[in-house]
């Protein structure tokens, strides 16, 4: 694997042993090593931009879950640019629901749950993920109802660091929306709306990538893509 560590075979060996050091091992502050410093990590409940955002939140999930264990069912994968790795990783969680957090107070409940996240992989490290948890089964085996959990989160969107569908959408639709500001050149009016999720990265090959997916979800038909399509050769 090209820019990674001779250790690491190919990138399920990469995923499965980074995983298992942070997790089992209780490596936690070895999130360093293995993630950007501000590599954004994604779920549906938040999204942090820090390195030791990451690091704090897997210790509040430790002090919910302390034997929380993750089994690696599986990877998938692929090199996208050379040496820019995507995987998914789908992991079978047990754990005892033993400390104050995210689900309330303790319930000494013992859960099995699945989890998948999806990373961007380039250099030794994550630089993107994006995960979700099986909410529901874990909220049922602790012993709470889904739709009254549900409830809860959505009444205190306010008071937590969790974005609302309003703050999600600005991202992609203020003053400066690509697909309103015709009059912005194509490469200026795509910089600004990817500036805003993903930070300002000079990397050509970096915007490449995240244009390319602009096109796959907009389609090929779209006159935006019609348009980027004859920029994408930069």
């Amino acid at each position: 694997m090209n820019g990674f560590d001779s250790e690491f075979k190919n990138l399920k060996d990469y995923i499965l042993k980074i995983t298992y050091r942070i997790w089992e091992e209780r490596g936690v502050e070895r999130i360093r090593d293995y993630y950007g410093e501000k590599a954004p990590v994604k779920t549906p409940t938040s999204v942090s931009y820090s390195v030791e955002d990451v690091i704090s939140s897997t210790w509040d999930i430790l002090k919910m879950f302390p034997d929380r264990q993750l089994i690696g069912e599986d990877v998938i994968g692929s090199e996208d640019l050379p040496g820019t790795f995507y995987s998914s990783h789908r992991i079978l969680s047990t754990a005892t629901h033993l400390g104050d957090g995210f689900y309330g107070s303790p319930s000494g409940s013992k859960l099995t749950y699945r989890v998948v996240g999806d990373c961007i992989c380039r250099e030794n490290q994550v630089i993107d993920e994006w995960m979700v948890r099986d909410q529901s089964a874990i909220v049922k085996q602790i012993g709470l109802e889904p739709d009254q959990f549900a409830r809860h989160l959505i009444s205190n969107l306010t008071r937590k660091a969790v974005s609302t569908t309003a703050e999600i959408v600005s991202r992609w639709t203020d003053s400066d929306d690509l697909l309103t500001q015709a009059r912005l050149p194509v490469q200026q009016k795509i910089s600004l709306r990817l500036t805003k999720p993903y930070g300002n990265n000079q990397n050509s090959a970096f915007w490449k990538n995240h244009i390319t997916g602009l096109v796959r979800f907009l389609g090929q038909e779209h006159e935006l893509c019609m348009e980027v399509n004859s920029w994408l050769s930069f």
